[in-house]
């Protein structure tokens, strides 16, 4: 008979999200409002068992009132027959009073809850499901030990399931909780169920090794995120993505080398034809060539933007080349050529710097022209 199990990881509750600014605490119900959704799809789409590949807190000690929370709906999976397996990762780990030792937690039914707490226990076996689930949990923030290395399949079950919080080596350094990702591919589990990592990544196809990424966005730079992972295992094993987070990412560039206003770049956004811009973490980069007379700022376009969205970046790559046709119009004998060659001598390799020096080119112009 298959197993249908649902994984997750790196939901952060009660993460700090300081980049959100005054959106931060919001942001953080909501965190805990998609987790709800995805008991709710636990029971509604009726599945055996409930993956938590670590991170679920972004803390050992979270406030009592998301321990009750999360335990609620812990507790709703119970009555509903319905396994739940769970990890601790760096964030969570396991520490002396932390959340995983909390008496109420400690007295979730063990026949469908098991928490991983102790270091020399890392097999669960689910009889009725024929399944040996084996879960590590982390006791360190950073640790160069792999928690691939204390797990190994088990021949009193006819599936196996691995439950892991690190980083996979892809062709660089992973020091933190490393999993090697040869030895992933040459471990003899079913599934390999991992945490740590905020996008949804499929590391391996056989065996079948995944990410989940975080169901809700906790970062710009997490473009896969926003998933839940649908696994069905039988004769072979069958892997789905399942959007369930209410905020996604979009990136885009825009070339201002032919831009002159910010009604300019306001168009290209337009011509986009972007629907629910609330629910959008926008990363802007604005590339190509800027022309002297641009008349806008990166400041203005971030004042513009910054309440059109869920929540707003920008990045500037644009560069300000001046051509000799724009030096001709603005001789060294006049004040303003005089303003452009001093700052253009000041430039050097800081590319910080530089676009520092351009916008102060392009803003004393603008200026300099308004008073003449």
């Amino acid at each position: 008979m298959p197993i249908k199990l649902l994984h997750t990881s790196d939901i952060h509750l009660e993460a700090r999200l300081a980049f959100l600014e005054e959106k931060a605490d919001s942001h953080r119900k909501l965190q805990l409002q998609t987790f709800n959704r995805i008991i709710d799809k636990l029971i509604s789409e009726k599945f055996d068992i409930f993956l938590i590949a670590g991170d679920l807190f972004d803390t050992p000690f979270p406030s009592e009132n998301v321990k009750i929370a999360v335990l609620e709906q812990l507790q709703k999976l119970v009555e509903h027959k319905i396994y739940v397996a769970v990890i601790a990762g760096n964030h969570d780990r396991l520490e002396p009073g932390s959340v995983y030792f909390d008496k109420s937690y400690q007295k979730l039914n063990p026949e469908f809850v098991h928490i991983f707490n102790q270091a020399d226990k890392t097999t669960w076996e689910i009889p009725s499901l024929d399944l040996t689930v084996h879960g590590v949990s982390l006791f360190k923030q950073k640790d160069n030990s792999s928690p691939l290395d204390k797990v190994a399949k088990s021949n009193r079950t006819k599936f196996n399931v691995a439950l892991l919080h690190g980083s996979v080596e892809m062709g660089k350094d992973s020091t933190n909780n490393p999993l090697s990702l040869s030895k992933l591919k040459t471990a003899d589990f079913d599934y390999i169920a991992l945490g740590d990592w905020h996008s949804t990544k499929k590391i391996s196809d056989n065996p079948q090794v995944w990410y989940s990424g975080s169901p809700e966005l906790i970062n710009i730079d997490q473009v896969g995120a926003g998933k839940v992972l649908e696994v069905v295992i039988d004769n072979a094993v069958k892997v789905n993505e399942s959007r369930l987070g209410s905020v996604e990412v979009l990136k885009i560039d825009i070339d201002v080398t032919d831009i002159k206003t910010l009604d300019d770049i306001n168009q290209k956004f337009r011509e986009l034809s972007l629907k629910e811009l609330d629910n959008k973490f926008v990363e802007l980069s604005l590339t190509g060539i800027r022309n002297l007379n641009s008349s806008f700022s990166t400041e203005q376009i971030f004042e513009f933007f910054k309440n059109k969205f869920y929540y707003f970046k920008l990045k500037d790559k644009s560069k300000l080349e001046l051509s000799k046709e724009e030096l001709d119009d603005y001789p060294e004998e006049f004040l303003i050529g005089k303003y452009i060659r001093l700052l253009e001598s000041k430039k050097g390799e800081d590319y910080s710097q530089n676009k520092i020096i351009d916008e102060a080119i392009q803003l004393g112009v603008r200026n300099l022209q308004n008073k003449q």
